[in-house]
């Protein structure tokens, strides 16, 4: 059982790292005057942008929640010092983005 959760955590780390870099992607791109060099990701779900609900409510919230689920199960499927040093990362990545 352990094992089957620290590969579900794998992949939801995965899946929520593709959505970053996808969502980044389109909504960069429809977004005008946005830089991928000049500006910062936050700056696409800032308020009063074409598409800032949209941004925080299907692309910030589900990626920060896939990785809080990645956190729970991480932290069930195994204990001990190590584990804490990769989890709480985790869990302030997901903070971030939800």
């Amino acid at each position: 059982m352990n094992i089957t959760r620290r590969f579900v955590s794998a992949a939801l780390i995965a899946a929520a790292a593709l959505m970053v870099l996808l969502g980044t992607v389109w909504f960069s791109s429809v977004r005008n005057g946005y830089s991928q060099i000049a500006n910062t990701i936050s700056e696409l779900g800032e308020t009063g942008g074409s598409h800032a609900r949209l941004v925080a409510f299907g692309f910030f919230l589900p990626v920060g929640l896939l990785v809080w689920l990645a956190f729970w199960l991480l932290r069930h499927a195994t204990s001990g010092r190590d584990v804490s040093l990769v989890s709480f990362p985790l869990f302030c990545l997901g903070t971030g983005y939800v």
